[in-house]
Order: C-alpha cells, then structure tokens, then sequence
C-alpha cells in the first residue's frame, strides 16, 4: 500500500481503534496517495459513494496500466484493512473512525448524489447542444485512457480531432463533478493527477477536461488552470436561477421531513422548477423524488414526518429504509415509495411481506410507538402486476394494515389536499408515459 515498499508500523493495543486509524490515514497521506485519494472521496460524499461511481474520484486506472496500481487492486487493499467496507450491494462506507465531522450523514449524501445526476445528464444535454461532444455519443461512468470519468463523450471539434489515414480520430471531453460544498487542493487532487497521468501514458490522446463545482478555493483554481484544466461552476455553465434550484433541492432533501411539514409550500416551488428542467431530459430520475410527494401529503396531517429513516432490529441484523416515515396521533404509517411507471410484481411483493415488513414491525413493537396502530403503504406509480395486487389483497390481520396505492388511487389522495398545483405536479412529473426505465 505504501511507496518505496515502506511498512506501517504500529502498536498491538491500538490495532483497529481510533488511534490506529488516524496515524494510518497519515500515513496513507503521505506515501499512500492512491489509497488516500480514496478516503477524500469518501469523506467528500459523507462517507458513502457507489461502487460503480468511486474510480471517477481516483487517479488509478480501471484498466491494466504500465506503471500503475489498478482501482481494484487499490479498493482490494483497503477492504482488507478495514478502512473502507461494503454498505450494501451497491455502495462501500467510509470506516467511522476516519469520517470527518460528526459522521456519515445519509440525508446529505442523497442530496448530493441526486443533485449530481441532475447535473451530469444536464451537462450531457449542454455539452450535446454546443457541439462540444459528439451528439447522443455521451457516456457516464466510462473510461478513456485507461481511467475512469462521470462523463466522457469523443469530441470532433478543431483542435481535437486527428486524422489518420484519412480517417477522423476524436478527442474526448471528459468531467467528474464535486458539489455540495466549495472544494479545496486536497479534494481536486485527483482530477489534476489524474489528467497528468493520461498525458504521460498517451501523449496522442487529446482531451478537454472538466471539473464541475459548486464553488472552488483560489489556491486549487489556479492549480486546476495550471494543468490546463477547466473549472466549471453551476452559475456559469448553467445559469444563477439553475444554481439556485439545485441548491434548493439539496436543501429540501438533505431536511425533507421538517420541510414538508411546516414549509410544503417551498417543496410546491421546487418541483415546478425541476418540472421544467427534467421534462424529456432525465426521465429516470423523476422517481428517485417520489418519497418527498409522498411525504408532502402526509405532512398535511401528521405531527411528525421523517424521509428515509433506517429501521435495523438488532435480533435478526437486518437494516432498511423507510422512506416515508409519518406519526399521527394514533396511528404510525410506514410507506414504500417507487415513482417508476412499471409494475411491482409478485417478486418484489413476496420480499416486501416475508422480509422488509417484519423487520418494520420487530422494530416498532420494541419502540415507543408500539401502542399505535400500525399502517404499512406501498405508493408505485406504475402499479401493481395482477399477481403482485392478489398478493397484498390477501393480506388479512388485525396487526397492522397493508395500503397499496397505484395511480388512481394516488391522484384520489392527491385530490383530498385540494391542491391543484400538487396534483399538476403528480401529473407532469410522475405520470409521464416515457418513464418505463427500471431503477
């Protein structure tokens, strides 16, 4: 892990404690800097980040390079070593001991991660519409040069493109994208190494290099224009109204349940914003926001709303989300929320009874909400295939409800509000016929 063959040397009574940890990440800092690039990502993204999005914020090659560790070979070293884990099938955390501040915040790496994807695919539609990268050839999360990129795309413009044997050779436009927060020289490190490390690895490989940000501190700026790198801000590329949009929306998720309740009006203005900016551009992430629609009709009722709580029942080691988490009076309503307009089938729905609800269930009997009567829902836009309907119509016991709603029965709830500007929303937002893409 270490250059130059170096060991880490350490004391038994502090293997794996905080001590170990702190002078290891130094280490790492130091004669590491493969691995420690890793560990600024992470911490970037509140200690969480996709598997397939963490070689975008490394300088290790996704593919076999002369010279260089591999990402795998790198993400190998630090599994081992316990400074990063799996956190599901799909994401690896950050070892606590070595998150900045006061921990993983999963609200805040929601936020972050959608705003993200709202950007790249609206940078996709820029970049197209200039006619910097070559039309519908955009990619995400794709390699070019042997490392990987948020977004890449061969660009034909002059200066770019090469000939030979006649034949037109593009360069590519590449990105990755820091949002959130103003990024300093540590957190822009890795695209500078790794920008520097493609020119030194194929000198004929020409590139128009993006770093997209919220803002950026002065030292790192002119560390970024040194390596002839562009520095792309939100205000610049796409305009202060879209700026202030996105850091709208990061706001309302990253504070979803007291927003909802006491502010809904700011959750209204929001989503007629992004209304308009998604509309035939980013259809596959209208139903990542599904559980805020869902969680802004039970805000008009309920005494206390909380988007996306974690439910883990010690005894079984199982851990969910609940997505839509609503306190009335007497009553406790847990809703399952998938803004995606194809059907659940009978698959999804087994897990849901056999697995989700009774880890749902264990944790509230041994809470303080055990008293209250027990709503379990399932919002889908898309519905339900007939088999999955039988399933849930099946469901028969005094301990709890199972309230299933698809999309009349969603616009039926959305009318008790008597808000047409909600319902407007439902209709634009949600129930587009081009959203068959599966999540």
């Amino acid at each position: 892990m270490f250059s130059e063959s170096q060991s880490f040397i350490y004391h038994s009574d502090n293997y794996r404690k905080e001590a170990f940890y702190e002078n290891f990440k130094n280490a790492l800092s130091v004669a590491g800097k493969r691995h420690f690039a890793i560990l600024i990502a992470l911490n970037f993204h509140q200690g969480l980040i996709k598997k397939e999005d963490l070689g975008n914020y490394t300088f290790s090659p996704v593919t076999k390079l002369k010279g260089h560790q591999s990402l795998s070979t790198i993400v190998g070293n630090l599994l081992k070593n316990n400074i990063i884990s799996d956190y599901d099938q799909d994401h690896y955390q950050l070892n606590p001991y070595l998150i900045d501040g006061l921990g993983a915040d999963i609200k805040a790496y929601k936020a972050i991660e959608f705003s993200k994807d709202l950007v790249l695919n609206q940078f996709n539609v820029w970049s197209r519409n200039i006619g910097i990268g070559s039309f519908n050839k955009g990619k995400f999360n794709s390699e070019v040069g042997g490392f990987q990129f948020a977004y890449s795309a061969p660009s034909y413009i002059t200066g770019f493109v090469q000939y030979k044997g006649g034949n037109p050779k593009p360069g590519f436009l590449v990105a990755d994208v820091l949002i959130g927060n103003k990024v300093d020289l540590l957190q822009v490190d890795f695209f500078v190494q790794k920008i520097n490390a493609i020119k030194a690895s194929n000198i004929s490989l020409r590139l128009f290099p993006v770093l997209i940000v919220h803002g950026v501190e002065l030292e790192a700026l002119n560390l970024l224009k040194k390596t002839g790198i562009v520095v792309g801000t939100i205000k610049e590329i796409f305009g202060e109204n879209y700026d202030e949009l996105l850091r709208s929306l990061i706001n309302t998720i990253k504070n979803a349940g007291e927003i909802l309740r006491t502010k809904p009006e700011e959750y209204i203005q929001l989503m007629i914003g992004l209304t308009k900016l998604v509309d035939g551009q980013t259809n596959n992430l209208r139903g990542d926001l599904f559980e805020l629609a869902v969680g802004y009709y039970h805000g008009q009722f309920c005494k206390f709303l909380e988007i996306g709580k974690k439910i883990k029942v010690e005894s079984d080691f199982k851990e969910y989300d609940a997505d839509v988490f609503a306190i009335y009076e007497n009553e406790l309503h847990i809703a399952e929320c998938k803004g995606y307009n194809y059907p659940i089938d009978d698959r999804y729905i087994i897990k849901y009874l056999n697995e989700k609800l009774p880890t749902f269930r264990n944790w509230v009997l041994a809470s303080s909400y055990k008293e209250k009567a027990l709503i379990f829902e399932i919002w889908r836009t898309g519905g339900f295939t007939a088999e999955a309907q039988q399933l849930l119509e099946k469901v028969n016991t005094s301990k709890y409800r199972v309230e299933f709603y698809d999309k009349e029965r969603i616009l039926k709830k959305a009318k008790e509000l008597k808000s047409p500007k909600f319902t407007t929303i439902l209709r634009d937002y949600y129930f587009k016929k081009d959203q068959s893409t599966p999540f």
